[in-house]
């Protein structure tokens, strides 16, 4: 996992020790939670970029679409996912630093 990743994880966790949420963010680290990863993906392929290119993934007319599609569609399903042992407010956090990484933002969603 990118280690931006794990420290907004645990900044979420640190907010709220000893309750459900900090135990569901700890779940999904443990089990690698297929949703975090895709999360997780995003975030790093947007850090790749900027250190492999120099470049913003949103500057790229060729991957930037492909990008910003690929987390529409990971933010539909994590906003729509609630099992238990997952936090849909820690991946919100990891979802919108990785837009930024990115060059993203709101309005492109």
């Amino acid at each position: 996992m990118h280690k931006e990743t794990l420290t907004i994880l645990a900044a979420q966790a640190a907010k709220c020790p000893g309750t459900i949420e900090s135990r569901e963010i700890a779940a999904m680290i443990a089990r690698n939670h297929p949703i975090l990863a895709m999360i997780d993906g995003l975030l790093s392929l947007a850090d790749w970029s900027i250190r492999e290119f120099d470049s913003r993934i949103a500057d790229d007319g060729f991957t930037g679409p492909y990008w910003i599609d690929a987390a529409k569609n990971v933010r539909g399903m994590f906003s729509s996912a609630s099992p238990a042992g997952f936090s849909a407010g820690a991946c919100e956090a990891v979802f919108w630093r990785a837009m930024e990484i990115a060059g993203f933002s709101e309005v492109d969603l």
